[in-house]
């Protein structure tokens, strides 16, 4: 098998890759039965306003797409030096799968978050989950969570 990746990494953003790789099995079925396919990937990142005062990126994109059409997605934005939220979501040949979203606040000796994963309001599905991190010391934090 092989695999090559060329990546365009001029700058923080974007960064794009090209991942084409070759696969084999040998799958026994009454004899031997060799398949081979090949793969390709398209990894994509975007990151933006990279800024010292939040040392890190104020937005963060990463996309993979495949040669089937599934897709994973991540977006972060750092809305203030306390605040930031996450989406991800995924397909898969071309099928919406699954998302989730999450919103933290970080303060001066704790950490709140909450995630929101698959809701769906027709059904009634969906699961909330909230953290809770606070230290007691500067080497000791506790928490909990809640479902």
């Amino acid at each position: 098998s092989f695999k090559t990746d060329v990546s365009s990494w001029f700058s923080f953003s974007p960064i794009i890759s090209r991942i084409i790789s070759q696969a084999s099995s040998v799958v026994p079925s009454g004899g031997f039965v060799y398949k081979t396919w090949l793969v390709y990937d398209h990894p994509a990142t975007f990151i933006s306003g990279f800024q010292l005062e939040f040392k890190a990126a104020r937005q963060f994109v990463y996309t993979h797409v495949d040669n089937t059409g599934s897709l994973n997605a991540q977006i972060i934005h750092q809305i203030s030096n306390r605040v930031r939220s996450k989406l991800a979501f995924q397909t898969q040949q071309q099928k919406f799968v699954n998302w989730r979203g999450d919103a933290e606040f970080k303060g001066d000796d704790f950490t709140a978050t909450v995630t929101v994963g698959n809701p769906d309001m027709v059904v009634g599905s969906g699961i909330v989950i909230a953290h809770y991190l606070q230290s007691i010391t500067p080497s000791l934090a506790l928490g909990g969570e809640l479902v």
